[in-house]
């Protein structure tokens, strides 16, 4: 592809001046989107026993950090252990 900055300067025909255009550029058409996801995403499913495990960890844990942490490794949110405590 010639750059606007590359292209040789435009012959002098006259005292008439005219701009040069540049070429057209041609671009492609976007792809269709497929479907990464083959399947539906279930929601995950806690047993009462995996609950309270988490529950006793994260309330014997020594600062807000260790709490944090123990979200991290477990894929939890902090919302998740308000509502076991609620229940």
């Amino acid at each position: 592809m010639v750059m606007p900055s590359q292209m040789p300067p435009p012959q002098d025909t006259g005292s008439e001046i005219s701009p040069t255009i540049p070429p057209a550029r041609v671009v492609a058409a976007p792809r269709v989107p497929t479907a990464e996801l083959t399947t539906t995403p279930k929601r995950r499913t806690f047993t009462a026993k995996y609950k309270l495990r988490i529950l006793d960890e994260t309330d014997h844990a020594a600062d807000t950090g260790t709490v944090s942490a123990i979200l991290r490794r477990e894929g939890l949110y902090s919302s998740a252990l308000t509502d076991w405590r609620r229940a």
